[in-house]
């Protein structure tokens, strides 16, 4: 008995030695500097737009509130919007308070690819590709348009400048990045005989180099050329790039001198390519650290106790729709459709109030992401208060109308853009909201139109507006006349609802769609046919003592 608890004790002991040498073991594989005790996993698994910045500066505030040593990205992105991914990289680099590390999982193309070098470490998933960083424009609806070589070198400055940033900032190959933003970055990768260096020079560093021109084994046309010696890009965008850099390089070519310690390993990118990177040529060009499956291997990756994932919250999916183009478009139709009708159809309020509550959706949902401002507001507000008052206080001016329309066109236009005025980008996003607002505008004033027109079969109308009106039975108030101009100019008769200008009259028991030529009208009232106009009635009002003694007689 006693030689089995001497045993026992004897294999408990070794055992707790052996885990503890394991711990140790695994302490030891991990550097103190990789070591993160609690990981928060910020997901972004959509396209960027200032949603997704609002997001994740949103989520690694929390995250650290709640205790985060290490904040890593999980980017599966096709890209996005440019001023959203560079206000993304300002936090990370100014403002995110821990360190900060990208994961790839599984692709992380366009602004994701910019987004995960201003983080300090990159990881990936097997099989991930980053990459592919060229600006693009477009209009909702029309697909991708060809940028003007002019137009395409100012957007790329800016992209130029924050590659280079985070190349000197997080020790990655200036020019190797910067080939995922130019297709003229025709790169060369070239290491030190004795394994212990790596460049990636353009063909003009190389022949300065080498003194001969590179091998050009990837390029145009199903012939290779010999390369061009131009600089990737011009002098003006390299002054650009320049000139915002805080941070000095640390770049060194080898002189001719040193040629012969070094060889040529491969071409990397030829001409008029983007650089796109899979998750073993991300590490062996050293932009990756290390190749990690799924949330465990991650966690034995930085010997964390716990990792903890922050997604988007719903709200911030519903803004995302809300703030989509298509329902953009469909807010604007209705905000133009319930605007009109609430004039045509006084006293209903149901047309106001879905024209309101298009407005508060439509300026709403970018207001609780930082996408519109209060000046923006006003001016909607304003043009069409404006447009209101042209229409009902002083129909026929003008001014008021035309102030109206530019304000309101104004206001809804910077509910859309994002960008810096003045900038590429702010000017591609003010031609699409202009093709986009006019577009909605003339769709929802046609449907108001086509709505107006046929009151009289529109069964929610005779409901609201024509039933309501007395002295005429319900079957004929469905039945709305078409004017004549012989016959009714000059008549006299009683307005059925208010004009605001718009409205419905009744001459000899008969509807008629009016409008009014001297502002509101109140139900009721005695008026006069003074036009025709486009299929309506223009009437004025009449005072009481100028009418005949029966309320719809003619004169």
């Amino acid at each position: 008995m006693k030689l089995l608890l001497s045993a026992l004790i004897t294999f408990l002991a070794t055992t707790q030695e052996n885990s503890t040498q394991n711990t140790d073991a695994v302490a030891a594989v991990v550097p103190a500097s990789q070591q993160a005790d609690d990981i928060a996993i910020i997901e972004v698994h959509s396209t960027i737009d200032p949603i997704t910045a609002h997001s994740i500066k949103r989520r690694i505030e929390q995250a650290t509130k709640d205790g985060a040593s290490a904040i890593v990205i999980e980017l599966d992105t096709p890209g996005g919007d440019l001023e959203a991914m560079l206000d993304i990289c300002r936090f990370i680099k100014q403002d995110a308070p821990n360190r900060t590390i990208a994961w790839i999982n599984p692709e992380a193309y366009s602004a994701g690819a910019i987004i995960a070098l201003a983080t300090e470490d990159i990881v990936m998933v097997p099989g991930a590709r980053m990459g592919d960083a060229a600006p693009i424009a477009g209009i909702p609806g029309a697909g991708m348009l060809k940028l003007p070589t002019t137009e395409r070198a100012k957007i790329e400055a800016p992209l130029l400048a924050e590659v280079v940033d985070s190349a000197r900032l997080n020790n990655y190959d200036e020019k190797l990045v910067q080939s995922f933003v130019s297709v003229r970055f025709a790169l060369w990768e070239i290491e030190e005989r004795n394994g212990t260096g790596r460049l990636f020079v353009d063909a003009n560093e190389y022949q300065s180099i080498f003194g001969e021109p590179p091998p050009l084994d990837r390029a145009r046309g199903s012939e290779p050329t010999t390369p061009s010696l131009d600089s990737p890009i011009t002098p003006e965008t390299e002054l650009s790039v320049a000139d915002v850099q805080d941070r000095v390089s640390g770049r060194v070519l080898p002189t001719a001198e040193e040629a012969d310690l070094w060889q040529l390993r491969e071409q990397v990118v030829g001409d008029e390519e983007l650089l796109i990177v899979d998750s073993n040529t991300a590490l062996r060009y050293g932009l990756a650290s290390a190749v990690l499956p799924d949330d465990n291997a991650l966690q034995q990756h930085f010997a964390a106790s716990n990792v903890n994932r922050y997604s988007e919250q719903w709200s911030e999916h519903l803004v995302r729709f809300l703030t989509s183009w298509p329902v953009r478009f469909v807010l604007i139709a209705i905000l133009v459709i319930g605007f009109f009708l609430e004039i045509a159809a006084p006293g209903t309020s149901v047309f106001g109030a879905a024209a309101l509550g298009a407005l508060v959706v439509l300026l709403g949902a970018p207001l609780l992401v930082g996408m519109a401002s209060w000046w923006e507001v006003l001016l909607i507000l304003i043009g069409l208060a404006l447009i209101a008052v042209e229409l009902v206080v002083i129909p026929g001016v003008g001014i008021p109308g035309i102030l109206g329309a530019i304000c309101l066109l104004v206001g809804l236009v910077g509910v859309f853009v994002t960008a810096d005025y003045g900038t590429p980008q702010a000017n591609n996003q003010i031609t699409t909201a202009l093709v986009a607002i006019v577009a909605a505008t003339l769709f929802g004033g046609v449907i108001a139109w086509w709505i107006a027109r046929r009151t009289g079969g529109f069964w929610l109308f005779k409901q609201m507006v024509l039933d309501a009106q007395s002295g005429v039975p319900a079957t004929q108030a469905g039945s709305i006349a078409k004017a004549s101009t012989s016959d009714l100019i000059g008549r006299t008769g009683l307005a059925t609802t208010d004009l605001r200008p718009s409205g419905r009259v009744e001459i000899d028991g008969t509807l008629y769609s009016a409008r009014s030529t001297v502002g509101w009208i109140n139900e009721d009232s005695p008026v006069k046919v003074v036009n025709e106009f486009a299929g309506d009635l223009e009437v004025e009002l009449l005072e009481q003592n100028d009418l005949p003694d029966s309320r719809t007689s003619s004169t």
